[in-house]
């Protein structure tokens, strides 16, 4: 970049982690569009060592992770905004942030000059098409030195000159018009190798890092199973992850709605912790720096009690970051749901807050929330997008085996909207414990196949595919669905246990009428609720099977 900039450090009494410095250090403000980014996420699991053993080499992933990066002679340092790794007992999961190269033209410093003609004289002058950015880019094909490159307009084309400053001679009155940039690197050679940012994934994939432990010197290491890019670009939400941040401010821990997790460095991983909550459910979260350490506490309750305290902030998550957006779309058949007058985040809070919305349909300030979504039940629309829960993280990608055992098939959908329709299938009593996907190849429309089983039933067929993969629910998923039919059970259990009260204390009529009428009252609702969601959330074809 052409401008300079200068930082300066302050001792605040704690180290400052590998990640912090690398965003102190980034030129990542110089980038306003987000699609000048990603985000990949790089996940490693730990098979002769728990994952929870790395912790204390937190800051030793970074540099690691860092100096893998630079070593690819693709990824300059400059490019790397932030490095966050994530880890859990099983699973260690680092979130890398890398930028886009800034264009040649913007990168030194250029000067306007009047050159002498046969300055321009020599073997490695060349005639371009383009402007001034396309000399650049065709002499940084150019690995011999050089510490200057002129673009000139004549008449007979655009002149792309590479030579030492020491031969420029420059003639004010008789000169020609070019523009000079100069090289103090002797040469650009280094921007033709760098990756553009649509192939950083695949290149991922083969990052391996190596850790050396201080005590034993024992080395480990570490390869990717799996390399996602999780950009978020917003793209009707605002620039924040965030509805409101709460100045000054802390949420109490309760054991109850809200917690204090451990773990946590900055307030990224902070709210990671709230955004991979169990069952999805985090509505807030607080983040503490203290001078000599950083606290986070994590809840269920948006509305949650709080304390002053100037060393922290409270957040609300916005629902909208939970959902991911199908562009041009509405529901073929919505009639069931009557469509209100909404702001789209509103629309994306009561369907967060609604076990039975699946996703929800917002056109033009209108809000409909709706059930699962598929492509045969969906057509295009110009004023209208479905949006549907981002749920492709609590599923795993196991391997190229698929199991053989399938209860239903959807086509063109991807990996995403597939996980969506798995993760929150609830109909004929059948849950989807894992998902076949078949990418889309040539004139073959994606495959998206739903199963009880996962590959990991001792009973059940698989089938070897070098095209499909095969995602299942995670240990974290499961336990979500398990902890809701625990508290589900507990609560029916008070309701009756109240009953056996009432029975004694009024009576054995009236504890018979009051028993009877709270199983009919729940009858009733339970039956009106299958039929609800049978006939606003299945699609057409399964109602015109059980019409047969």
């Amino acid at each position: 970049m052409v401008a300079n900039f200068s930082t300066s450090y302050f001792n605040y009494g704690y180290e400052k982690s590998s990640s912090d410095r690398i965003e102190n250090s980034s030129v990542k403000d110089c980038y306003s569009d987000p699609k000048a980014k990603k985000t990949i996420a790089l996940f490693y699991t730990c098979t002769d060592t728990p994952c929870d053993y790395f912790k204390q080499y937190y800051y030793q992933i970074q540099d690691a992770v860092k100096e893998a990066l630079v070593k690819t002679g693709t990824i300059s340092a400059s490019r790397i905004a932030k490095i966050e790794p994530i880890i859990s007992s099983k699973e260690i999961i680092i979130y890398v942030t890398i930028l886009d190269f800034p264009t040649i033209k913007n990168t030194f410093k250029v000067q306007n000059m009047k050159l002498v003609g046969h300055t321009l004289e020599t073997s490695s002058m060349f005639i371009v098409d383009g402007d001034e950015e396309d000399c650049l880019w065709k002499n940084s094909y150019k690995y011999e030195p050089f510490t200057a490159i002129a673009f000139c307009k004549t008449e007979n084309g655009n002149i792309c000159q590479r030579f030492d400053r020491e031969r420029i001679i420059q003639n004010p009155d008789n000169g020609v018009p070019c523009s000079v940039l100069m090289t103090p690197l002797k040469n650009i050679f280094r921007y033709s190798q760098e990756l553009p940012l649509e192939n950083i994934s695949e290149k991922l994939t083969h990052i391996e890092i190596s850790l050396t432990s201080p005590s034993n010197n024992m080395m480990f290491n570490l390869t990717p199973y799996k390399v996602t890019d999780v950009t978020k670009v917003n793209d009707d939400a605002s620039n924040s992850l965030y509805e409101i941040m709460i100045q000054n401010t802390k949420l109490i821990g309760d054991t109850l709605d809200t917690i204090q997790v451990v773990g946590t460095t900055d307030l990224s991983s902070c709210h990671r912790k709230c955004a991979q909550s169990t069952e999805d459910n985090c509505k807030s979260f607080s983040f503490c720096t203290y001078d000599d350490r950083v606290e986070c506490f994590v809840s269920t309750n948006s509305n949650g009690k709080m304390v002053n305290d100037a060393s922290c902030r409270t957040y609300l998550i916005e629902s909208l970051t939970k959902y991911k957006k199908i562009s041009l779309k509405r529901f073929d058949n919505i009639d069931e749901s009557v469509p209100f007058e909404s702001s789209l985040e509103k629309c994306a809070s009561l369907c967060s807050n609604s076990e039975s919305c699946k996703s929800f349909q917002f056109c033009s300030g209108s809000c409909s929330l709706a059930g699962y979504y598929t492509d045969e039940s969906s057509v295009y629309s110009e004023s209208c997008n479905i949006y549907i829960p981002k749920v492709l993280d609590r599923f795993e990608l196991t391997a190229k085996w698929i199991v053989e055992d399938v209860f239903e098939t959807e086509v063109n959908l991807n990996a995403d909207q597939c996980a969506a329709l798995c993760y929150h299938w609830s109909d004929n009593d059948a849950v989807c414990q894992s998902f076949n996907y078949c990418p889309a190849h040539a004139k073959t429309p994606s495959l998206c196949h739903l199963s009880k089983y996962s590959i990991h039933d001792t009973n059940e067929k698989l089938i070897h595919s070098d095209t499909c993969q095969n995602y299942e629910r995670t240990k974290r998923s499961e336990n979500g669905q398990q902890n809701t039919e625990v508290i589900t059970k507990v609560t029916h259990s008070w309701t009756i246990f109240g009953i056996i009260v009432l029975f004694i204390t009024t009576g054995l009529i009236s504890g018979i009428v009051a028993a009877a009428a709270y199983f009919k009252y729940f009858s009733v609702k339970s039956d009106a609720y299958k039929i609800f969601n049978r006939n606003t959330f299945s699609w057409t074809k399964q109602l015109n099977d059980e019409d047969l």
